[in-house]
Formats: structure tokens, C-alpha cells, sequence
């Protein structure tokens, strides 16, 4: 009897050493590497995020998210250290964040909120939607994250002053799954039980 080939693992990275996610209907979630580096789409293939890797070891990270529209789709981007802002529909500025702290506007530009993340920091979180599938929570300025979901996916992204030398990609960017995958990560790596854990919600 002839031997029937075992089933490719789908999160087995190809020969570029990019993993892929899918949506449930097998359209391409997301593609991403080693280095932390990646994409992901929407389902109608549109980019929502593009992630880039910097220089160093690990390398640092900049993300900048889209909106899933043809033009004008820029949504916010931020570098490895937690400096970046996100925009209204309009192109005004929403949040911005800075090495020294950060400022919230409403959408003719006037401040409605600032902070210094050392000496006046936010008392509680703030959470900003950005559009229909990405929501934005800052804390402090280790941690601002970025929530993207659409369908029965989600992926989080950390885009505060995370990135340390010890650290990896892991620490940027949650996995991806569904029903009892989950919040499977991306990557079949170990994870330092230290750390938060990568598949926490948006507001949690």
C-alpha cells in the first residue's frame, strides 16, 4: 500500500524562514520572519502592519499600521523605543508619544491630554480606537501596545520602550490564533516566564 506524506506543520517556516497565519478562510493573515520582521494583511490582502527590523542584536522594531482603505490609509507608526503617533481619518495628529512622555488631541487639534512619563505620568490607561479593527492602550512608556482583530484573529503589538539587548521580537509581537490555537505564538520559540504574557488582550 502506498504511504500517504505527512501534512506540512502550517506554522513551519518556508525556505526565507517566514511563518505564516492564515484567516479561516485561508486567505494570509500574516507573514513574518526570524528578526521580528513581517506583515499583516488584511483579508482583502490590503497591509494592515508592517513590521521592520533596525540594526542590533536584537534587532529593533518599527511598526507602522494602515487602515483598510486605498488612500489615505496611514494609521500611526512607532519605533523601538516607544516614540511614534497615530492620526484621525483626517490626518490630525490623534497621540503622540515621546522619549519624555506624550499628548492626546481631539480631532481639531486641541491637547486633551498630557503627561510626562517620570513626573506626571497617566493615572490609569488610555485607550484610543483607531479604527474598526485596531485599538491603541498606553499605560506607561513600557507599555503601549497596539491591538489589531478582524474576523476570528487577533494580533497585539508592543510598541513601547520594550527592546532590550537581552530581549527578542517576542516582546513586540503577540502570535495569532483561533479556537483553541488562540494566542498561539507566531514563532514556535521558548518565552522567558518572566515576562507578560504575549497573548493578552488589548485591555487587559
Amino acid at each position: 500500500a502506498s504511504e500517504v506524506a505527512p501534512e506540512k506543520d502550517k506554522n513551519a517556516p518556508d525556505a526565507l524562514g517566514r511563518v505564516f497565519s492564515y484567516y479561516s478562510d485561508k486567505s494570509v493573515l500574516s507573514t513574518f520572519k526570524p528578526d521580528g520582521s513581517g506583515t499583516v494583511y488584511y483579508p482583502s490582502g490590503t497591509i494592515a502592519v508592517n513590521v521592520t527590523a533596525g540594526d542590533g542584536v536584537p534587532p529593533g522594531l518599527y511598526t507602522t499600521f494602515f487602515s483598510n482603505k486605498k488612500k489615505k490609509n496611514f494609521l500611526g507608526s512607532w519605533d523601538c523605543v516607544g516614540v511614534g503617533s497615530c492620526v484621525y481619518p483626517s490626518g490630525n495628529v490623534c497621540l503622540c508619544t515621546t522619549s519624555q512622555g506624550g499628548s492626546y488631541y481631539d480631532p481639531n487639534g486641541d491637547i486633551v491630554q498630557s503627561w510626562h512619563w517620570d513626573k506626571q505620568p497617566l493615572r490609569e490607561a488610555l485607550t484610543v480606537i483607531l479604527s474598526e479593527q485596531f485599538t491603541l492602550t498606553v499605560k506607561d512608556r513600557n507599555s503601549i501596545r497596539v491591538s489589531f482583530k478582524c474576523q476570528d484573529q487577533k494580533c497585539t503589538f508592543e510598541v513601547g520602550k520594550v527592546m532590550r539587548r537581552k530581549d527578542t521580537y517576542l516582546d513586540k509581537v503577540t502570535g495569532v490564533g483561533t479556537g483553541i490555537e488562540r494566542g498561539k505564538l507566531i514563532l514556535d520559540v521558548e518565552v522567558d516566564p518572566r515576562k507578560p504574557s504575549l497573548a493578552s488582550s488589548a485591555d487587559g
